[in-house]
């Protein structure tokens, strides 16, 4: 072994060393958030409006100072509901300190912090006192006094300087959270590999590979989370009020960099020693001699390179669609995006390519699902780990066929893909994300097939394309010029006879619709509204005044209008639970009231996101006073006719495809510490819906899928088979602090409207609000991301649509795909028994 190896080997050492000390002792030390909830405040002598104002101050300053992982308000009016059963009146008012012990243990947070607030002649008081659940000790108790109330709103003392709260608690809890051990378990694993090295032991390429990438990968993660200051999207929407924007996140920065910088460098230096050492090897060229052209072969190349073409292949994937570099996306990119992988495939070992396939895999979901570690640190790598999970089949059979089918696995790879984008579309666990036909949203010529068959046949086209420039390289070395660009030239060809095809359809279309009689076709017009806030962190009040004038705006300017879109949850409060006369005191039963007279008097047809519920039976239990019936919530759309009587059969559609674990887990009994961990993340359990419900406004009949069932072909597709003749998607994407993933999402949608030549209107809380007619196109003036404003869908519409292909036989494409590929894979067995 060389001395340069060691040496790295003994500065590899060294670095794990040093930062599994510095992950325990020092400013980097390893910290966990304790769950906490401020209780209702005792402040004799401030009306509502003013307790609200300080609870919304000390919330925000309780989540900047950081050392807690802060529940919303909104859970502790829940609480207040479910336990008054509503016969009361909350106001958020002090009610003693048994109460907010009570209300602590039955949200399950660790600390409880209570407040007073006394209001003096000259003077504000605040003693804000942390208690912990378990052993009601005090962990903390802060004093702070400003000269009135208005200083107390600018969180300033008597001096006149900024209240530091975190100087005057310093509550760091050292503890180590997921991130914190899986970083643990990499820097033991490079530990591990240091001292291999230094006693002259060879590691396994693979290993090396996959320590890397690993690596690689958590750096990634932690970098996404550090943008967004440490925080999830609880703690930054409290603490920014709502706006998200935390400032300056350097200090976060420079801890991932502190933690993964010097240990990647380092590992990447052996991994490339090891390399140019086996390319020697391979070529047969002195790791002392300059190596000639001749020994640069591709063979040789991509063996000792192959990570980078996978990761070159997952990049460019991934890029191709909406993405953090470039909203738009850069489409072209798809044309040749599994180019690289599949060459790596052909020339690495079956065990190296299903290393690279997962490589690959982990990348582009990381890529694309990037806005994900806006939510919380674990979503990201929960759905980039989910999806290895779930794509373990998908890795050993892609692998086996390009790998070990020398004649057709080239040609057959791309019918594995479509299919398996389908069938991880289907069940619990369904999430059609990201599949690379989607990178052609933008181009209205190259996505009519999907008429034909979805979105899965417009897929299948650019995985072609990179499949056949595969075999193009390969046959690289053909003298036969014709055996060797054939097939990439009719390629070509056929891919541009497609798009002009498509072309030629949108022009037909739309001549078919200028020649049509006024008794044969409707105009309809559609108000999308976009509030720019987050219904389930915002005061419900705060949405609806901003919904209701944006309406108001609209309406005045440009209506009338055949249908008003409002988005998911754009109205949260249970509409039928809170018009019972007796919950009528309540500040929601007020704000329900207030929401349908306002209704009323515009005369609008309304359709907005709400949550509903129903009730069923409890299980048998011994004990006599246990409740009878068990209350079901539903995320739900309800549409309110211009003529309304408060009568709401047939009114509602209740969501029917889920997001996993987020909104419903429906394993709670057999696996209790999932669910113990989904509430710890604040996750809702909704009850599905079971039908495809069709509602009826007076010139149209319309479906609502809600937030993420727009990206089901085959969930919006029985909406039409049910008779909608309008897609109103409804979506919160406020969330996600970026207008990527609500680029992403419509252009997921968009696919849905030329499946079933139906028009589709998205309306979306903070973007993308947009109208989308039947052959994809999308319509200008639609409003900017994250700022409130409407836009106006105009269809003309055919009194009798046309039912396309796809709408009659579904998903037949990614099936025919199925076969084709078992067809390829048996031909190839028989070419293998002739050859031998």
């Amino acid at each position: 072994m060389s001395r340069l190896p060691r040496i790295i080997a003994a500065l590899l050492l060294l670095t794990a060393i040093f930062e599994i000390r510095a992950g325990f002792t020092g400013r980097y030390a390893f910290v966990r958030k304790p769950t906490l909830v401020l209780a209702p405040m005792y402040a004799p002598g401030l009306d509502e409006d003013e307790i609200s104002r300080v609870r919304t101050l000390l919330e925000m300053e309780l989540a900047a100072e950081g050392t807690h992982a802060l529940y919303p308000k909104s859970l502790i009016e829940n609480f207040y509901l479910e336990r008054d059963n509503a016969t009361g009146i909350f106001d958020g008012s002090f009610r003693g300190k048994d109460d907010a012990f009570e209300l602590g243990k039955s949200l399950g947070v660790e600390r409880i912090a209570t407040a007073s607030i006394l209001r003096y002649s000259k003077a504000v008081n605040v003693d804000l006192v942390i208690y912990d659940v378990a052993t009601d000790q005090v962990v903390v108790r802060v004093s702070l006094e400003s000269p009135n109330f208005e200083s107390l709103l600018n969180w300033k003392d008597t001096s006149g300087e900024k209240i530091n709260l975190h100087e005057l608690m310093d509550l760091k809890v050292p503890g180590l959270s997921i991130s914190a051990r899986l970083y643990l378990l990499w820097v033991a694993l490079l530990l591990l590999t240091a001292v291999f090295l230094l006693f002259g032991r060879a590691l396994p390429r693979l290993f090396v590979e996959s320590l890397l990438a690993g690596g690689l990968l958590l750096a990634l993660f932690s970098w996404i989370y550090a943008l967004n200051g440490d925080m999830d999207y609880v703690q930054r929407f409290v603490a920014t009020s709502g706006l998200l924007d935390i400032g300056d996140t350097k200090a976060e920065r420079m801890e991932t960099l502190f933690r993964y910088l010097v240990p990647c460098l380092l590992l990447l230096g052996i991994w490339v020693i090891d390399a140019l050492r086996r390319y020697a090897a391979f070529t047969g060229v002195s790791e002392s001699t300059r190596p000639s052209r001749a020994g640069l072969s591709l063979p040789s190349v991509i063996d000792v390179s192959a990570p980078l073409w996978a990761a070159l292949s997952a990049i460019m994937f991934s890029l191709s669609l909406p993405n953090f570099l470039v909203l738009e996306g850069m489409p072209f990119l798809a044309w040749f995006a599994t180019a690289p992988l599949y060459l790596a495939l052909r020339q690495v070992t079956y065990r190296r390519g299903v290393s690279l396939v997962i490589l690959f895999t982990g990348l582009q979901s990381l890529l694309i699902n990037w806005w994900q570690g806006t939510f919380s640190y674990i979503s990201l790598p929960f759905t980039v780990g989910l999806t290895l999970v779930q794509y373990l089949p998908f890795i050993f059979i892609l692998t086996f066929t390009v790998r070990r089918f020398r004649h057709y696995g080239l040609l057959a790879a791309p019918f594995l893909w479509v299919l398996w984008d389908f069938l991880r579309s289907l069940g619990f666990l369904g999430y059609p994300w990201g599949i690379l036909g989607v990178s052609q949203y933008a181009h209205p010529a190259m996505i009519q097939s999907a008429s034909l068959g979805g979105v899965w046949m417009v897929s299948f086209l650019p995985h072609f394309t990179g499949a056949v420039l595969a075999i193009t390289v390969e046959r690289r070395f053909f003298a036969d010029l014709y055996r060797r660009w054939f097939p990439l030239a009719a390629t070509v060809l056929g891919v541009l006879a497609i798009a002009g095809a498509g072309a030629l359809g949108i022009r037909i279309n739309d001549k078919r619709l200028d020649k049509l009689d006024s008794d044969e076709y409707k105009n309809l017009r559609i108000l999308i509204v976009q509030q720019n806030t987050d219904p389930r962190k915002h005061d419900y009040k705060l949405s609806f005044d901003e919904l209701s004038r944006l309406t108001e705006e609209a309406v005045a300017a440009k209506g009338p209008f055949d249908l008003v879109a409002w988005p998911e949850s754009g109205f949260v409060p249970d509409i039928r639970f809170w018009l019972d006369e007796k919950h009528s005191n309540w500040r929601r039963g007020k704000l329900v009231r207030s929401f349908l007279d306002w209704q009323e008097q515009m005369g609008i047809p309304l359709v907005t996101g709400n949550q509903d519920h129903f009730y069923e039976p409890a299980p048998p239990s011994e004990d006599s006073e246990a409740p009878k019936e068990i209350k079901r919530i539903q995320n739900s759309a309800v549409y309110l006719p211009p003529d309304r009587k408060d009568d709401f059969d047939r009114s509602y559609y209740y969501k029917m495809r889920l997001v996993p674990f987020t909104e419903n887990f429906p394993y709670r009994e057999q696996f209790p510490w999932v669910a113990e961990l989904l509430h710890n993340f604040s996750t809702t359990q909704w009850t599905p819906g079971t039908e495809h419900t069709v509602l009826e406004a007076p010139n149209l009949s319309f479906s609502t899928p809600l937030c993420f069932e727009d990206v089901f072909p085959d969930h919006l597709r029985r909406f039409v088979l049910a008779g909608s003749e309008v897609f109103v998607n409804m979506s919160n994407d406020y969330w996600a602090n970026t207008p990527l993933e609500g680029y992403q999402h419509g252009a997921h949608a968009l696919f849905r409207a030329v499946e079933n030549r139906r028009p589709l209107v998205r309306a979306t809380c903070s973007g993308w609000t947009i109208a989308v007619d039947t052959q994809g196109r999308i319509a200008e003036g639609w409003p900017p991301f994250y700022q409130p404003g409407w836009t106006v869908g105009e269809f003309k519409v055919p009194l009798e649509p046309p039912q396309t292909i796809y709408n009659r036989f579904g998903d037949w494409f990614p099936i025919l795909c199925g076969i084709i590929w078992l067809g390829l894979a048996i031909a190839e067995i028989v070419q293998f028994r002739r050859r031998d």
